[in-house]
């Protein structure tokens, strides 16, 4: 058998158009109940139109069928044949196709900048807008008590006069410093005393703190 028809061991059953026959498939056999019969032929070199023939044996009796069909040789990257009907294109196989034109790199690379833009500004927003986020919830900026050191009172003040009556019964009780001259670390401070039962630090005071800060 020539090589130029096949080259595997067991061949066939196909004709091609110059009517050589090339031999046969492996047989194969079964129960009458079984409906469906695959085979595969592989390595059929004879490119072009081919006629592939099944006998069927029952008994005695014999049935012969074909179909014909259109061989096509599997596209192969460096063969020098650009084969665009197997998807060989500049892009899978330079080899075949030659290069790219220079308008499909500049749109390739235009659409790759563009996206390269897009994801900088996602990451760039992602990045202040988690930042902030971090910001307004740090309680670093919390000072224990333990970190203060009292330095002095300071004498109330007034912000208006005062009638008489009430100027004189300040002269006679002393009223309590709302505010006291503090250090934490080097740093002077003035210290304000809140009383309160209940204090927690909300989402608007921690804002308030953030803007001041």
């Amino acid at each position: 058998m020539a090589r130029t028809i096949t080259n595997a061991t067991t061949c066939g059953p196909w004709i091609p158009n110059h009517g050589v026959i090339a031999g046969y498939m492996t047989p194969q056999w079964g129960l009458v109940t079984q409906e469906n019969w695959t085979i595969e032929i592989e390595k059929l070199v004879v490119a072009g139109n081919t006629t592939l023939i099944g006998v069927f044996s029952i008994g005695l009796l014999r049935i012969i069928t074909s179909i014909n069909i259109n061989a096509i040789t599997r596209a192969v990257c460096g063969d020098g044949y650009c084969d665009a009907a197997q998807n060989e294109t500049c892009v899978t196989c330079q080899a075949d196709c030659k290069a790219c034109s220079l308008e499909a790199r500049i749109a390739g690379a235009i659409i790759a900048v563009v996206i390269l833009i897009v994801l900088a500004i996602g990451a760039t927003g992602l990045f202040f807008y988690r930042r902030s986020r971090l910001a307004l919830w740090d309680n670093s900026w919390i000072i224990t008590k333990d970190r203060v050191t009292i330095i002095e009172q300071d004498k109330p003040k007034a912000s208006q006069p005062l009638p008489n009556d009430s100027q004189e019964d300040l002269d006679y009780c002393e009223t309590e410093a709302s505010f006291v001259y503090g250090r934490i670390g080097e740093a002077l401070v003035s210290i304000k005393f809140i009383e309160r039962e209940n204090f927690m630090l909300t989402k608007k005071i921690r804002q308030e703190i953030k803007s001041i800060r």
